[in-house]
């Protein structure tokens, strides 16, 4: 914990997001989206067996970028929220 805390001082030393009110429900909204999207994308490759297993790898990435939105969105302050959305 104590790294993530160094980084978060030197991040905010480094860059300053705009938190917002809206951000943390965009980006909990954004991930349930894509999470779904990588849900159907799976169902269907495995049920239809459409294209190579090099899909599985970009639908494993997008997936895990989902899962950590939404854990940043639920678990984590304004701060890291803002630094996930960027500049928006």
């Amino acid at each position: 914990m104590n790294r993530l805390n160094t980084f978060e001082a030197w991040a905010k030393k480094t860059y300053t997001p705009q938190e917002a009110s809206w951000k943390r429900p965009t980006l909990f909204i954004l991930s349930l989206v894509i999470g779904s999207a990588c849900t159907v994308a799976t169902y269907t490759q495995i049920n239809n067996q459409w294209t190579n297993n090099g899909v599985f790898l970009v639908i494993g990435l997008l997936g895990l970028l989902s899962i950590i939105g939404l854990f940043i969105s639920i678990k984590c302050t304004d701060f890291w929220v803002a630094l996930v959305l960027g500049v928006i």
